[in-house]
C-alpha cells in the first residue's frame, strides 16, 4: 500500500489502518490527539452525515482547507464551530 502524507500531526499512516484514539493524552499529560481531522472524522464528531459537512465547509459555516483531494478541519476550527452551535 501507498503511503501518504499530511500537514496533520497524526496523518502519517497507512489508509485503512487503526486510527489514533481521540482525545488520548500524551505522557505529559497533554492532548496527543490529532491537530486536524477529515471530514469523515468530523461528521462522526458532529453526528451528522459526510455530505452535509461538506456543504457546511463548501459555505465557509466550517473553515477548512485541501491537502491535495483530501479536505481537512483543524481541531482548533472543529471547537470553534462546535462552540458556536453549541454541540457537545
Amino acid at each position: 500500500m501507498k503511503r501518504w502524507r499530511s500537514s496533520c500531526s497524526s496523518a502519517r499512516y497507512k489508509r485503512g489502518s487503526p486510527r489514533l484514539p481521540r482525545g488520548a493524552l500524551g505522557t505529559n499529560g497533554v492532548d496527543a490527539g490529532p491537530t486536524c481531522y477529515d471530514m469523515r472524522d468530523v461528521a462522526t464528531r458532529l453526528k451528522m452525515d459526510v455530505s452535509h459537512v461538506y456543504k457546511l465547509a463548501k459555505r465557509g459555516e466550517l473553515v477548512s482547507f485541501r491537502h491535495g483531494r483530501a479536505v481537512r478541519v483543524r481541531r482548533e476550527d472543529l471547537e470553534h464551530f462546535m462552540h458556536q452551535r453549541r454541540i457537545t
